[in-house]
């Protein structure tokens, strides 16, 4: 799926990143923030190039750019829902899951974040993916019966429709409405080795899928040095150090597949 197919020749096609990507590791495959608004890639009256078959993005210096190696804007939105308790998007009881994507890119947006919990991906990897409560299947008869993984799986296929990247995000280890606020990226019989298990079994996945196209390791890790458990930043191995966490959980993504941003 081209991201741009639906925009070939249009300015928000050829500026770069307005977005969240950050870097983490000096071995590549990692997105900066980018400064400015850059200029358009080519002039108005030059012919666009043909759209490849795949549009995996990648970085060029501190840009985003597509498989033609043009700057690219994501303009992005959060869909919460599949790292809470309901374990499915928050709103598919009243709203029908087409007419919200489909609304999300006549409005210029191009990138969702999802957030995930590590537990979900744990229940997917192990076959144990359920039906969920919160789908109204009057608003959605499309998604009678599904099991949580085939909603997900339907929705990527209707961002591929619209044009729409996605950008998975471990919100929590364990689904919970308010998981984001436990600080660091392991709890009760999450480990922090299996963090980074599910992180390689969703990358392996969707690793010929390039509607997916970037990986937000963890949600926002934190505490204060007082407290425990707390997420650090420093040098060592440390089990509560998210520089080292971080570094593992990229480079075990990228050796699984090469071409998504983390």
């Amino acid at each position: 799926m081209n991201l741009f197919s639906r925009r070939r020749g249009v300015a928000i096609r050829a500026v770069a990143v307005a977005s969240v990507l950050a870097t983490a590791l000096a071995s590549g495959g990692f997105a900066a923030h980018a400064a400015g608004t850059p200029s358009p890639v080519r002039p108005p009256t030059a012919a666009a190039a043909p759209a490849p078959a795949k549009d995996w993005l990648h970085t060029r210096g501190n840009q985003i750019v597509d498989e033609n190696g043009d700057k690219v804007w994501l303009t992005g939105t959060n869909w919460f829902g599949f790292n809470a308790t309901e374990r499915v998007f928050h709103g598919l009881w009243s709203g029908n899951i087409t007419t919200i994507t489909k609304s999300m890119a006549d409005r210029g947006i191009n990138i969702v974040r999802v957030p995930v919990s590590t537990q979900l991906l744990l229940e997917w990897k192990n076959g144990q993916a359920a039906v969920p409560s919160g789908v109204n299947t009057y608003a959605n008869p499309e998604l009678k019966d599904l099991t949580t993984l085939q909603v997900f799986d339907h929705w990527l296929a209707l961002c591929e429709r619209y044009g729409i990247k996605v950008l998975l995000d471990v919100h929590s280890a364990e689904a919970d409405n308010s998981g984001h606020i436990h600080p660091v990226w392991w709890k009760g019989t999450v480990t922090g080795e299996q963090f980074h298990s599910a992180w390689e079994w969703v990358t392996a996945r969707y690793k010929d899928n390039d509607t997916i196209v970037a990986m937000d390791v963890k949600n926002e890790p934190h505490g204060k040095q007082t407290e425990s458990p707390r997420a650090k930043w420093d040098g060592s191995t440390d089990q509560d150090n998210f520089k080292y966490a971080c570094e593992t959980a990229g480079k075990r993504i990228l050796a699984v597949n090469p071409k998504v941003l983390v």
